[in-house]
């Protein structure tokens, strides 16, 4: 049996001075007592991770040179990855891949990037575009256990709420059910773009620290992602689901 409502404005309404609020309010809500009707889909995939490797950036310039400043850029896809700068001239620094935050796994090309600034103010550039190449197992090397990882985003949030629904609260109280011993747990809570900055990294930090409350874990990694790109932003639907967390679990 379906039943129909009409009303105004939604339950929990979004912003109504706003044009991106306006269009959120103008929609259909499913509704159900029967949770089969809406069960979450779940996707099983399999993906490969790279254990710790290093790379060395030399830089060096001529002696009349000394006291230039010059600045190290490594970037992947246009993003910068690392960034370092120093007044020597001959230095050798140690770049290791745990530190290149956002390093994509398979592989592909990263740049190098070195600027000089001369005393004089000119900058002198040199670039060098290096090959990732991924590898089963190097000679020597030790053999990691095979690890699963897990990821669910299907968790939802109101506008301007940290907290659980009803609906996801069941989730979560699942997913608890199959924690097992020595699971990691990373959680990272997203928003939309509507609102400032600050307010939307508090809000993220928030959900995704009571999804790590309700998983009954104290020592989960969290982090935020405000103004999130998981989905596009432009419209009412795309901010919908980017009110929500990823709860990665890593499992042996």
């Amino acid at each position: 049996r379906i039943r129909l409502r009409s009303r105004t404005l939604p339950d929990i309404a979004s912003n109504t001075t706003t044009s991106d609020g306006m269009a959120e309010n103008r929609r259909v809500e499913f509704s159900t007592d029967d949770t089969t009707l809406l069960a979450p889909v779940i996707i099983s995939d399999t993906t490969l991770a790279f254990s710790t490797t290093g790379m060395t950036a030399t830089l060096q310039t001529s002696p009349e040179s000394s006291g230039n400043v010059w600045q190290l850029r490594v970037l992947q896809d246009g993003r910068t990855l690392y960034t370092s700068a120093s007044a020597r001239t001959d230095s050798a620094i140690q770049l290791n891949f745990a530190l290149l935050n956002g390093l994509k796994e398979r592989g592909g090309s990263i740049d190098a990037v070195a600027d000089l600034t001369t005393a004089s103010g000119y900058i002198i550039r040199s670039s060098s575009r290096i090959g990732i190449t991924r590898t089963a197992r190097a000679e020597g090397a030790t053999q990691l256990p095979q690890r699963n990882r897990n990821k669910l985003n299907l968790i939802l949030f109101y506008v301007r709420s940290a907290q659980l629904g009803s609906d996801d609260a069941a989730l979560v109280a699942q997913l608890k059910k199959t924690l097992k011993s020595g699971t990691r747990i990373a959680v990272t809570g997203h928003t939309d773009r509507t609102g400032d900055m600050n307010t939307n990294r508090a809000l993220a930090t928030e959900r995704a620290r009571s999804t790590a409350a309700a998983l009954g874990t104290t020592d989960a990694t969290i982090s935020a992602e405000p103004n999130s790109s998981l989905y596009d932003n432009s419209t009412p639907e795309g901010r919908f689901y980017c009110r929500t967390v990823e709860v990665v679990l890593d499992t042996k």
